[in-house]
């Protein structure tokens, strides 16, 4: 489970970085820890950048600890990870 969740942490860090500087994929890798516990929600520019990348749908960030232990989630390079909040 844990082991899922980094992935799925590491690819929106990834999605959302700005650039590769370090101080950056921190902030990224923060926000993204965040984002999956439900304590934070991301931007409309990264839901939008979520979405595309890696097919999490913009509704699903009104309870995203429902729908990661609901759903598996497939990323459009294929890959898939079950989740759970």
């Amino acid at each position: 489970m844990l082991l899922m969740k980094s992935i799925l942490i590491k690819q929106i860090t990834n999605t959302i970085k700005k650039s590769n500087d370090k101080s950056d994929m921190e902030r990224a890798e923060n926000l993204a820890g965040k984002y999956l516990r439900g304590v934070a929600r991301p931007s409309y520019e990264n839901i939008i950048l979520i979405e595309e990348k890696l097919s999490i749908p913009f509704t699903a960030w009104k309870d995203i600890k429902s729908f990661l232990s609901n759903n598996n989630t497939t990323t459009k390079e294929g890959n898939t990870s079950r989740v759970q909040g």
